[in-house]
């Protein structure tokens, strides 16, 4: 396999006098690259220095006396050489140094709102502080949300779900939010039953084999009943070419004459579709058959196409090489 460089947030607690590392939070980005995950975080923690960052002494109060391995040599040593640094930036009306048992220490210094990416790159360069972690990829564990679509869906068929058990209430933290929405439900046969599924082909299988199932219970009652076929997405031709070489779904067409020409146009009607019909033309229309485990790819394919999806999933990543990460933590907060 593949080495993967993933570059995580870090969550930080405040104690009223330093922040501390309080454990490990999402990812922002997966790279093959050791090198560009290097980049990446370089530019996240400048946005994050010059976001929050600019009175660099309360900087190094927070972020770098707080390293236990760190020894006062090392502290003086960081202090001389940001004192050197701001005094060749022409930094004289930032920074303030008083004497403190023999030696030069800042008392203030106040980065100017103008300070480049480069001078900001070289503080943190030269403190060896950042907000985010990157770290290889060797043993992953995951869990998977899958979010229904209401608005695919309409009451229905939400109201089926939520009487079977398999669709509830739930506003997991995800990307720094609060997620409200209606989550299909797991239930494994030993343990509680979790709006987490363990594994993504768990969870898009559930997905798909319950779209399937609404699907063919309620074939009017869903974004797919109520609006015409050419228009369940935006590559119609691409779209037809993948149904006509369906295994699970059925494409119907049907030559537009004038015999059949007011027929057709008022289905088309009665979805509010903007096409209008006219001898010569084709009209589509898809069934949907039972489908077998192996045959569940082509539905996925078949969902990639639509415009307004049935449902989202979210992979999540619960523990990294046995190092928890969490989407949520009391009392602290990310850059």
């Amino acid at each position: 396999m593949n080495k993967k460089f993933s570059v995580h947030k870090i969550w930080f607690h405040y104690d009223d006098s330093h922040h501390f590392n309080n454990g490990l939070a999402e990812s922002i980005g997966v790279f093959d690259i050791l090198e560009e995950a290097i980049n990446e975080r370089k530019k996240l923690d400048i946005e994050a220095f010059k976001n929050d960052m600019h009175d660099c002494y309360h900087f190094l109060e927070d972020f770098y006396y707080i390293t236990e391995s760190r020894t006062i040599s090392e502290v003086v040593e960081i202090e001389k050489k940001l004192i050197e640094y701001a005094k060749t930036q022409n930094w004289d009306n930032s920074i303030e140094i008083m004497e403190f048992n023999d030696r030069e220490t800042i008392q203030k210094l106040r980065i100017p709102r103008n300070a480049t990416d480069i001078q900001i790159s070289k503080i943190l360069e030269l403190t060896n502080v950042s907000f985010y972690e990157i770290i290889e990829y060797k043993d992953v564990k995951e869990y998977v949300y899958v979010k229904l679509n209401y608005d695919f869906w309409g009451k229905k068929v939400f109201d089926k779900l939520k009487k079977e058990g398999k669709l509830e209430s739930r506003s997991p933290f995800m990307e720094g939010y609060s997620n409200k929405g209606f989550y299909l439900i797991y239930n494994p046969l030993v343990g509680r039953k979790s709006a987490k599924f363990p594994s993504f082909e768990e969870a898009s299988d559930t997905a798909i084999k319950i779209f399937l199932e609404c699907i063919l219970e309620f074939p009017d009652n869903n974004f797919l009943g109520k609006t015409y076929l050419e228009e369940w997405t935006n590559q119609s031709d691409l779209f037809l070419a993948y149904l006509s070489n369906c295994e699970v779904i059925e494409l119907i067409s049907q030559e537009i004459t004038s015999q059949n020409l007011k027929a057709y146009s008022s289905k088309l009607k009665k979805m509010k579709s903007t096409i209008i019909l006219t001898e010569g033309m084709t009209y589509y229309e898809a069934n949907f058959n039972k489908v077998e485990d192996e045959k569940i790819k082509e539905i996925m394919g078949f969902i990639e196409f639509l415009k307004l999806k049935p449902f989202t999933t979210y992979r999540r990543i619960s523990e990294i090489n046995g190092q928890e990460v969490h989407d949520y933590v009391s009392d602290s907060w990310t850059f």
